[in-house]
C-alpha cells in the first residue's frame, strides 16, 4: 500500500496545481526529493504539469526505456505518461483549500519561496526534515 501525498504549487501565473502521488509520501522521501531536486520555480512547475504521479523522482525526464512496469531509478513515474491514464491536475485558490479537498497523508505545497508540508498543521519543509533527523 503507498503513503499517499498531494504536490501543489503556486504556478507562475498565480494559479495554485495540486497533483497527487501515490507511492512514498513520507516526508524522509518526498518531502526530502522536493526539498534537494525541485527548488526552483522551472523544475516544479514542470514535474505539477506531469498530472497525478505514481512516484516522486529525482528528475521529470523521461529516458529511453523507462516505463510504469520497468522504471529507471530516479525518474518520476506519471500515470498519464508512462501508463496512459487520464490526465488530471487539480486548482484551489489556496492552500487550505486543498486541505479541505484533497487531504492525504502529506500534502506538500510550494509557494513560490519554499516548500511546506501539512499532517496536521503546515510547517516549512526544511523544519520538518530536521524533526525527522532528530
Amino acid at each position: 500500500m503507498g503513503t499517499r501525498s498531494t504536490i501543489s504549487a503556486k504556478m507562475s501565473d498565480g494559479q495554485i496545481k495540486t497533483i497527487y502521488c501515490h507511492w512514498d509520501g513520507y516526508i524522509s522521501n518526498n518531502g526530502e526529493i522536493l526539498f534537494d531536486y525541485y527548488s526552483t520555480q522551472d523544475k516544479i512547475e514542470k514535474l505539477v504539469n506531469l498530472g497525478d504521479i505514481s512516484a516522486l523522482g529525482n528528475s521529470t525526464d523521461c529516458p529511453e526505456g523507462h516505463s510504469y512496469e520497468d522504471p529507471i531509478d530516479g525518474y518520476t513515474i506519471a500515470y498519464c505518461r508512462e501508463r496512459g491514464d487520464e490526465f488530471r491536475i487539480l486548482e484551489f485558490q489556496d492552500r487550505e483549500e486543498i486541505i479541505e479537498n484533497a487531504i492525504q497523508a502529506f500534502n506538500y505545497y510550494w509557494d513560490g519561496e519554499k516548500w511546506y508540508v501539512y499532517e496536521e498543521e503546515w510547517l516549512e519543509l526544511d523544519e520538518a526534515l530536521k524533526i525527522e533527523s532528530d
